[in-house]
This record gives structure tokens, C-alpha cells and sequence, in this order.
């Protein structure tokens, strides 16, 4: 038996399955860039970005310097691009492990040649270009500008210009549009000027779904990669498999009469006698308080509501009058079970939020355990 106490299983052969699904929709020209920023959106950095690798992805994505030296730490040698913004005291490492910067502030530009000069070797750079995210990213008026610059710096090569889609999501692509057209502006500026970067990426995962012509030589899917829709409509252009489920054992088990109260404040009151069952997963594992009287789990194959608030630790379903029931049985509660489903959407929703925090807030007490062929 599984000793953990609350766990998060990831599907690697749904993995495998998303990216051959991202793979057919850009077609074999276009290389992808593996987004495993925030642990893999909770998923496992180092354990997915071993399964992207292994299955041919060409880069792998990263928020920050120090994700990428844990993924150089646990040995992937694919390169690996910083995708935000980076701190001058963080170049050093980023050179010495041979992380690909963006140019995110333009400043970073003299820390990285100071650096490539002391350590005796040679550092690739992206360009992200602002182009209406106004995030991080290099306004539009000064790209060619520092790619001039970055040309006249020795040892430091502009392997890629990208931008970033903020409404990539809805149906109304104009503005979409529009930021492919200043990228491509961009690039014939500087193809006269004799500088042509090898890679250009553009699309995330709405975009390579929707946007025509973003595709370019490079595409950055993330929350696709991990089988779920950043919009619902999406569904219907492209099939994707849930890669991650939920799953606690029962800590304790409690009938109690019609009345009782449960939990802080007393929200919720038994409606009839009833089994209760405490789940050792509360907020400070990722499970949110606004799942409260809202949330449902799966317990045998039934969808079982979560009654009274979430607490720091545990949370309590209503199994039901005489529900049969053990201390260490498992409950899922995202994922599948039998024939009942709770999907990551549909728990944003009780939250309010997007399917990405769900996943990205699980916390560490959650043990991930990697799976193939359902076990």
C-alpha cells in the first residue's frame, strides 16, 4: 500500500500523450519548448522535464535562474531558457550552468559579457519583446537597438527573439494578430540589418491552439502539456488527458446524529444521521478554504460533498447514512474514480480561479508519485 497520506499520482504516459497532441498540431518543422516553470505547475520539475527530454522536446522553459539549476542538477543537459525576468547577482550561475537568459532588463546585457569574459566561455541570449503583455520584455522601440548591441558583444550570441500572447484565450484574435505582426516586423528589420536569430517563439498553449500563423520555429505549451484547457472551447480542437490526480486516505472515520455542527463557525449541520470522514489535507497543502461546503470529492465510485470549511490540515466529506468506509481507504479528489470525475477546472471554479493555481498551489507535504500504464 501507498504509505503516503495525501499524494498527487502524474501520468507520464499522459504526458507522453499531450505532447504528441501539441506535436501533431505544429507539425514535425517546429521544435517545442517544454514549460516546466513553478515545479511543472505542480507537477514535478525534474520527473516531467526527464519525460519531455526523453521524448524529444528541444528546451525546456523555467521562470527563474534557480529553476533551471535544479533541473542542471538532477542532470538534464537539454538547454534550458529562462523565461522572466533575471537579477544581476544571478548571472554568474546562470553562465557557469550554461542557462539561456532573456534579456529581461536590457541591463543584464554588460553583467552577462562581464561574465562570459571572467569565466572564459560563451553565453546564448533570447530577446522577449513587449508587445502588450507590459509584464517584463523589451519595448518594441528598443529591440534593434540591443540586438545591435548584443552583435557587437563578444561572446554572447541572440539566439532568439519571442513575445508573449495576453488574449490568446478568447475567440477574438485582433490583438493576437497584431503582436504577430510587430514580431514580424521585428525580424525583417533585422534580417536587413543582417541578423536573423534561429529560433522565434510566440505561441503558449491557447495560442498554438487558435492563433493562425504563430507557430514559427518554436512553441512554449505549458498548462496543455499537463491535459488541461486554459479555455474550455479549446476542447474541441485538441484532445488532452488529465496528467495529474489528487488522492488521500481516510484518517478518521465519525458517525454523527441529524444537528451536529462541523468544522470552524459551524457552516455546515448534518441534515440526517450520517458517516463523516476526515481527510488529512487542508489549506496549507494547496487545498483552498474557498473549497469549503462547495468541493466535492470521490469516495467508492460517488461524488461526496466536503462539508464545514477547510482547515490548515484536514478537510471532512459527508459519505453518506451507513456509507461502508475504512480508516486508510482512499478518497480522490481530482481525478477519476469508477464512473465520477472531479477535474481540476471544475475545482478552480469552486475557487474562483483558473485550473493553473490549482495545480501549481499543491504544496509539499503532497507526495507526487509517478505512474505509467495506471500504475
Amino acid at each position: 500500500m501507498n504509505p503516503a497520506r495525501v499524494w498527487a499520482e502524474i501520468d507520464l504516459d499522459a504526458l507522453a500523450y499531450n505532447l504528441s497532441q501539441v506535436r501533431w498540431r505544429v507539425g514535425p518543422d517546429v521544435g517545442i519548448l517544454g514549460t516546466v516553470k513553478a515545479d511543472a505547475y505542480g507537477h514535478g520539475a525534474v520527473e516531467v522535464s526527464r519525460e519531455l527530454v526523453r521524448r524529444g522536446v528541444q528546451m525546456l522553459g523555467v521562470a527563474n535562474v534557480a529553476e533551471g539549476i535544479e533541473l542542471r542538477e538532477a542532470g538534464l543537459r537539454v538547454p534550458i531558457l529562462v523565461l522572466g525576468a533575471t537579477m544581476p547577482e544571478e548571472v554568474p550561475d546562470a553562465v557557469r550552468c550554461r542557462i539561456t537568459l532573456t534579456l529581461s532588463p536590457p541591463e543584464l546585457l554588460p553583467v552577462i559579457a562581464s561574465e562570459v569574459r571572467r569565466q572564459d566561455c560563451s553565453a546564448k541570449v533570447h530577446l522577449m519583446v513587449d508587445t502588450g503583455m507590459a509584464r517584463v520584455g523589451v519595448e518594441v522601440s528598443r529591440v534593434i537597438e540591443l540586438a545591435q548591441q548584443v552583435r557587437q558583444t563578444p561572446g554572447v550570441e541572440l539566439e532568439g527573439i519571442a513575445t508573449h500572447f495576453p488574449l490568446a484565450d478568447g475567440e477574438d484574435q485582433s490583438f493576437s494578430q497584431s503582436q504577430l505582426a510587430a514580431i514580424a516586423a521585428l525580424l525583417d528589420q533585422l534580417a536587413r540589418l543582417g541578423m536573423r536569430p534561429p529560433l522565434c517563439h510566440v505561441a503558449n498553449t491557447s495560442g498554438l491552439m487558435r492563433v493562425d500563423g504563430s507557430h514559427h520555429t518554436l512553441v512554449r505549451p505549458g498548462i496543455g502539456l499537463y491535459g488541461m484547457y486554459p479555455d474550455a472551447s479549446l476542447a474541441q480542437r485538441v484532445d488532452l488527458r488529465p496528467v495529474l490526480s489528487l488522492k488521500a486516505r481516510i484518517a478518521y472515520l465519525r458517525d454523527v446524529a441529524a444537528g451536529t455542527p462541523v468544522g470552524y463557525g459551524h457552516t455546515w449541520r448534518a441534515p440526517v444521521d450520517t458517516r463523516l470522514a476526515a481527510l488529512p489535507i487542508g489549506y496549507a497543502d494547496g487545498y483552498s478554504r474557498l473549497c469549503s461546503n462547495r468541493a466535492f470529492a470521490i469516495h467508492r465510485g460517488r461524488r461526496v460533498p466536503v462539508v464545514g470549511r477547510v482547515s490548515m490540515d484536514y478537510i471532512v466529506v459527508d459519505l453518506g447514512p451507513g456509507a461502508g468506509a475504512s480508516i486508510g481507504e482512499t478518497a480522490t479528489l481530482i481525478g477519476r474514480e469508477g464512473g465520477a470525475a472531479v477535474t481540476a477546472e471544475e475545482m478552480a471554479g469552486w475557487r474562483g480561479t483558473i485550473p493553473y493555481e490549482v495545480t501549481c498551489a499543491l504544496g509539499a507535504r503532497v507526495q507526487r508519485i509517478y505512474v505509467r500504464n495506471g500504475r
